[in-house]
């Protein structure tokens, strides 16, 4: 209850410091559109030549005015005058005719309001006289102007705030919670308080550090609750004081109730189970009876009948509870290794009945089934670092998306198969053909790649088998599924791959001797780009043209490899270094799925064995990138400075400069030449006797129209106009 307690307040509290803030918020718009009206500026430096007073006077009364706010004026330094939205006049009579404070003299208000720098100053309450009759309490603002106070004062801004606006908020809020509330500026002022306040101590203002609190002080040698809310806007603090008498009044009352209500229950719950246990004990006893004949706990001692019925019974369902939860532990890897061996082959039809069924919790639709192989590929976003955590979550996720999307009219069961792999088998409604099966096993395609692969992060290939009768048939179900997602893999199908609708594929792959020659023949040269291009051709001959099956397309990607590690240790051995086995090396190229990426792999692998060779000939990349960039900027305006004529200098081939460039400085190097004509053509352009066509034959173009299109797409502007912004 004093939790709800402190809530309440508080929330009063904020919401008396979003009604200040607001009203607070207007004041200072007011002032910073009179502040920053050029109109105002020039009028209170002199100039009334372009705008005059009666031109001020009328942009005045257009300001939107609030309820709270009782008026406004400007005064100007320079003239000792007042002016407002309807009149304009000496401070002196302004004073003694139109706005003066009780007990404050002209003197002291000139010199305090009108001559003092002022930053968004709120003075305390005073008692205006208007008019000479007209009485009204009022909270003043006050902001000079200029904002600045290294300038020299021009003027001030002040702000006549009707008091009772404010209070009658604060009153309200005083009222219905029996609390003093105050209201400080940011310089720790009180500005505003409630009705009957008590003047705010020193000490309880220090304390005032958080944007809200509530701490225990004693004001008028009473203990009070303060709470208090900092504004993030306007700095300004609202404080609530609250006595303990009145803050814990109702949390005092409920605790009386509640003790009171307590003991008069304790005590007629005692009486009655002292009543009704004498009633009922002889029932308890016969209990007791009952198992002790049993024999349970006989040779223990217990303070009571009912601790002895409690023990028996919670021992028997203990019992009870452990054998249940042994066999639901163990049932699902019962049932797993049973449907494993059945889809691998290792039971025949006497081992399939429906009393094993039953007792295994697989209960069937028909006898149609339908198997899905799904293996989730290791370049998954979801996988980071291939940690069994993260397999064991992916599978998770895998069979639940799945369970999810299978259509809830067939019984599906799960087989973890490998880390990556997962078997579904699918049961299917009687009567189900296979193209009716397969056409709603495409349905889910979409949403399969939507859900794992968008949302989940998952890359799964799936390999489906046709439908077969009889669950001795699983074992054939899983062959095709198998061999459905091996090709899939291979080829880079898309998620699904159904068996029966795997083409007929060659036995035997296509990588003659001589083209084997003429590959390391190509990677010895470092010649990239002509053994990328042989790779390309050995690859569509196989996967296009041919369409080879995925084990004789894995036995031609091992020969290749076998290919590439001949070459690699070679240049391995020449430089003293480590060799590398043809397991890694196969590794590394299986670690992708699909010919794709593994054709992607074998061209990096091609790069890294020709940038090896390269380095044997020449410096270092970096050194080499280096004498590059240095290159470049000596030979900044030949015209026919180009990557072939850069590539020509260094004796090397344009590809292979291009790509080491790129791959070390994450930039074109087309991209740096034109960078670096347009730092050159910026510090020509500071030379005001160069025109554009001098800058352009000096960059190497034929004419201007070159660094132009050059300038403007690097600074996005023409070069005629970055010269008058250097100029300005």
């Amino acid at each position: 209850m004093f939790e709800q307690t402190k809530r309440s307040n508080l929330a009063m509290l904020e919401q008396l410091k979003i009604d200040l803030d607001n009203k607070i918020t207007q004041v200072n718009e007011l002032s910073n559109n009179i502040v920053f009206n050029t109109k105002v500026n020039l009028l209170l430096k002199g100039n009334d030549t372009v705008y005059s007073y009666y031109d001020l006077k009328k942009e005045l009364m257009a300001f939107p005015k609030s309820e709270f706010i009782y008026d406004y004026y400007i005064y100007f330094a320079s003239t000792d005058e007042i002016l407002t939205a309807t009149l304009k006049s000496k401070s002196k009579e302004f004073y003694d005719m139109i706005y003066n404070f009780e007990d404050m003299s002209y003197e002291t208000w000139h010199q305090d309001f009108l001559n003092q720098y002022h930053f968004q100053v709120y003075l305390p309450t005073r008692q205006l006289n208007a008019y000479g009759s007209l009485q009204q309490q009022i909270l003043t603002f006050v902001q000079t102007i200029p904002i600045s106070s290294n300038q020299k004062l021009l003027g001030q801004t002040v702000i006549l705030i009707d008091e009772s606006k404010f209070t009658n908020i604060i009153d309200k809020l005083s009222w219905g919670t029996n609390a003093h509330i105050y209201a400080l500026d940011k310089q720790g002022n009180v500005i505003l308080s409630s009705n009957g306040a008590t003047p705010l101590s020193d000490k309880v203002k220090k304390k005032l550090t958080t944007s809200v609190g509530i701490f225990n002080d004693i004001e008028n040698k009473e203990k009070a609750t303060v709470l208090y809310h900092v504004s993030q806007d306007t700095q300004w603090k609202y404080v609530m004081v609250i006595p303990n008498s009145t803050f814990l009044y109702d949390i005092q009352q409920t605790k009386t109730l509640a003790f009171t209500l307590l003991a008069f229950l304790g005590v007629l719950g005692s009486l009655l189970a002292y009543v009704y246990s004498y009633r009922n004990y002889r029932p308890i006893k016969e209990i007791q009876d009952l198992f002790a004949k049993k024999g349970a706990h006989s040779n223990l001692h217990y303070r009571n009948e009912f601790e002895y019925i409690k023990n028996s019974i919670t021992d028997a369902l203990e019992r009870q509870d452990h054998l249940h939860n042994m066999m639901n532990t163990q049932l699902p890897v019962m049932r797993s290794d049973y449907l494993s061996k059945l889809l691998k082959g290792y039971l025949g039809g006497i081992d399939i009945d429906k009393e094993a069924l039953d007792f295994m919790k697989i209960h069937l639709l028909s006898d149609q089934f339908i198997v899905i192989v799904g293996q989730i590929s290791r370049q998954s976003p979801f996988l980071t670092d291939l940690s069994e955590k993260e397999w064991a979550l992916s599978r998770f996720v895998l069979t639940n998306v799945t369970n999810e999307l299978i259509p809830k009219n067939y019984e599906r069961y799960f087989i973890e198969l490998e880390r990556n792999q997962i078997a579904f088998i699918l049961n299917t409604p009687d009567q189900t053909t296979p193209e009716v099966a397969q056409n709603k096993i495409k349905a889910l395609i979409p949403l399969f790649d939507n859900t794992l692969g968008q949302q989940c992060g998952l890359y799964v290939t799936f390999g489906v088998s046709t439908i077969y009768t009889g669950m001795v048939q699983l074992r054939q179900c899983y062959d095709e599924a198998m061999k459905a997602l091996e090709y899939g893999i291979l080829n880079n199908e898309q998620s699904f791959t159904f068996f029966a609708n795997i083409n007929t594929q060659e036995q035997y792959y296509y990588y003659p001797l001589d083209i084997e020659v003429q590959l390391i023949n190509m990677i010895r040269a470092a010649n990239y780009e002509d053994a990328v291009q042989t790779i390309h051709m050995l690859f569509e001959v196989n996967f296009i043209s041919k369409q080879v099956t995925p084990e004789t397309g894995r036995y031609f990607i091992i020969d290749l490899s076998s290919t590439l590690l001949k070459v690699l240790n070679t240049v391995l051995a020449k430089n003293k270094e480590s060799l590398v086995s043809i397991e890694d090396l196969i590794d590394q190229i299986f670690i992708y799925d699909g010919i794709d990426k593994i054709q992607s792999e074998i061209e990096k692998i091609i790069f890294d064995i020709c940038e090896l060779i390269q380095e044997s000939y020449h410096p270092t990349n970096d050194q080499l990138i280096q004498n590059i960039m240095i290159y470049i900027t000596e030979n900044i305006s030949e015209h026919s400075l180009s990557l072939t004529s850069i590539a020509e200098t260094f004796n090397m081939t344009p590809q292979y400069i291009s790509t080491l460039f790129k791959t070390h400085t994450d930039e074109n190097i087309k991209d740096f030449v034109s960078k670096a004509r347009v730092e050159k053509a910026k510090e020509l352009l500071a030379n005001e006797q160069l025109t554009l066509t001098d800058i352009a034959n000096q960059l190497g173009y034929a004419n201007d129209m070159g660094i132009i299109r050059l300038f403007k797409r690097y600074e996005g502007v023409t070069p005629g106009v970055y010269r008058r912004q250097l100029k300005s």
